[in-house]
C-alpha cells in the first residue's frame, strides 16, 4: 500500500467517526429543537432545509438522481415509507418526552435498532447466527429496562409504572428503532447491487409528508434566536443530510471492522452528548442501560457466522 493510499483509508475512516458523532448528537439538538418549535414542527423544519440541501445535491449531480429513480419499486416505495415513519416517530418521541431526562432515555431505546438489525437480518436477509445472539439481545433489552427505571428502584412493577406516567415516547421509539431495523435489512436486500442508495429523494419526500402534518397543528409561541437558528441548520444539513455521505466513504474506503464496531457505541455516546448540550445529569441505572444496549449489540454482530458490512445508523 503506498502512503498515499494509507493516508487516503485513514481520512475515510475519519469521516466515518465523524459520522457516528454526527449521528449521536441527534437526540441532544433534536430534543432542543423541538422544545423550541414543538414536535411536529421541529421534525418538519429540520427535514425541510435537508431537503432543500438534498435537491441542490441532487442538482449538481443528476444522474445519481436518474441512478435512484431506477431502483426497484419496492426499494423505493417500502423503503421510503419506513424512512419517514422513523422520522416521525424519533422527533414525536423526543418532543414529547416529558424532560431531558426522558429524552436521554428515548434516544437509549431508539438506539436499540443495531441489535434489532442483527436480529432481523437472520429471517430476512437469510444470515446464519450463533447462540451467542440470544444473550446478546437478553443484553440490549436489559439494557432498555434497565435504562428507564428510576434510581434504586429494580422491580416489574415499577418498570411497569414508570411506563403509564408518560408511555407514549418510550413506544415511539420503540417503533423507531424496530423500523429503521427493518429498513436497514429491506434496503439491504432491495438494492444491494445498487451503486448508491435513494436517502436523498427519502429526505425529499420525508419533508414532502411532515411539513403539511405540521401545518395542520397550531405553531407554537417561537421565539427565534441564534441558537434556535443553529440547531436548525445542524440537524438539518449534518446528521441528516452530510453524514450519510461521510459514512458511504468509509464504508466504500475506510477502515470498515473499526467504524463498525465504534458504531455499536453510539448508545453511550449519545447519552454523553445530550447530557452534555442539555446540562442534565443521568442516572447511573442510564448509563449502566446505555452500556448494557452497545454491548448488545456488539455480541450480536459478532454472533453472525459471516457478518454483513454495517448498515445506515441514525
Amino acid at each position: 500500500m503506498s502512503l498515499r493510499e494509507g493516508d487516503g483509508r485513514g481520512f475515510a475512516t475519519t469521516l466515518g467517526v465523524a459520522a457516528i458523532v454526527l449521528w449521536a448528537s441527534t437526540v441532544a439538538f433534536g430534543r432542543s429543537l423541538t422544545t423550541q418549535l414543538g414536535p411536529l414542527h421541529g421534525a418538519a423544519a429540520v427535514y425541510v432545509v435537508s431537503a432543500v440541501f438534498s435537491l441542490c445535491v441532487l442538482g449538481v449531480r443528476p444522474a445519481r438522481a436518474r441512478e435512484a429513480l431506477r431502483l426497484p419499486p419496492k426499494y423505493l416505495f417500502g423503503c421510503g415509507a419506513l424512512f419517514v415513519v422513523y422520522a416521525i416517530c424519533l422527533y414525536l418521541a423526543l418532543g414529547l418526552a416529558s424532560g431531558s431526562q426522558q429524552a436521554i432515555e428515548v434516544g437509549t431505546i431508539n438506539y436499540l435498532w443495531p441489535a434489532a438489525t442483527v436480529v432481523l437480518s437472520v429471517p430476512i436477509l437469510g444470515q446464519r447466527a450463533r447462540w451467542t445472539i440470544v444473550p446478546g439481545t437478553l443484553a440490549a433489552l436489559a439494557g432498555i429496562i434497565l435504562a428507564t427505571l428510576p434510581p434504586g428502584q429494580w422491580s416489574a412493577q415499577i418498570f411497569i409504572d414508570t411506563l403509564r406516567t408518560n408511555w407514549i415516547p418510550y413506544v415511539l421509539a420503540l417503533v423507531a428503532a424496530l423500523d429503521w431495523a427493518l429498513y436497514s435489512n429491506l434496503s439491504r436486500r432491495w438494492a444491494s447491487g445498487a451503486g448508491a442508495g435513494a436517502v436523498p429523494l427519502f429526505m425529499v419526500v420525508t419533508a414532502s409528508v411532515m411539513a403539511p402534518l405540521a401545518l395542520l397543528q397550531p405553531a407554537a409561541d417561537i421565539q427565534w434566536s441564534p441558537r434556535l437558528v443553529f440547531e436548525l441548520a445542524y440537524l438539518g444539513l449534518f446528521p441528516t443530510a452530510i453524514a450519510y455521505a461521510f459514512w458511504e466513504v468509509a464504508m466504500r474506503r475506510g477502515n470498515l471492522l473499526f467504524v463498525a464496531n465504534l458504531s455499536f457505541f453510539i448508545p453511550l455516546m449519545s447519552a454523553a452528548i445530550a447530557a452534555f448540550y442539555l446540562h442534565t445529569a443521568p442516572r447511573i441505572e442510564l448509563w449502566l442501560g446505555c452500556a448494557l444496549v452497545s454491548v448488545g449489540a456488539w455480541i450480536c454482530h459478532h454472533s453472525l457466522t459471516d457478518p454483513d458490512e454495517p448498515r445506515h445508523c441514525a
